[in-house]
């Protein structure tokens, strides 16, 4: 499951998703953490892609704009047509993606207490994105909240033996 994860800049989304109109301006982040306003790319009405800003943690449009108290940063791809906050979502196209440079995931040791964090990237390319979905909720005052989470898989040879991947995240940035 993705908790943190480093942002590109919006030159850098807007060039690599070939973006016609963006919604923003924002620098890059290196530790971009759950409840932050994301960058997201999506299809709007006309069919185009454009980029904008979301709550990272998906608050259903059922919710009147108030997060559950349960964790929606990440959407299990088991559970996409069956649970209540990713159904709706799911079902009605509301897809994105979640543009990305990397990836932090930890590592427990052997004291059974302290974690290693290591910084995931691809090595063929610098920007990739996260499976993600929106939602739109109306707080009681009337302002709209759109949101998003992260769709989630089971992790594969590569993720389960993280203790070979070489990208150690820097130790300044573990603190």
């Amino acid at each position: 499951m993705c908790g943190r994860y480093v942002s590109p800049d919006d030159a850098a989304i807007e060039r690599e998703f070939n973006l016609v109109r963006a919604e923003w301006q924002f620098p890059a982040s290196y530790n971009v953490a759950p409840t932050d306003d994301v960058p997201v790319v999506r299809m709007n009405k006309e069919g185009d892609r454009t980029g904008s800003r979301m709550h990272w943690g998906l608050i259903p449009y059922w919710a009147n704009g108030i997060p559950p108290k349960f964790s929606t940063i990440n959407a299990t791809v088991e559970k996409l047509t069956e649970a209540a906050s990713w159904r709706g979502p799911w079902s009605r196209g509301q897809r994105c993606i979640m543009p990305a440079a990397g990836f932090y995931e930890w590592q427990l040791l052997a004291d059974g207490k302290s974690k290693q964090p290591y910084y995931i990237t691809l090595n063929d390319q610098d920007i990739f994105g996260f499976a993600a979905l929106w939602d739109s909720s109306k707080r009681d005052d009337g302002v709209r909240i759109q949101s998003c989470t992260i769709v989630t898989m089971p992790a594969n040879a590569l993720m389960t033996e993280i203790h070979n991947v070489k990208h150690r995240m820097p130790a300044i940035l573990a603190k």
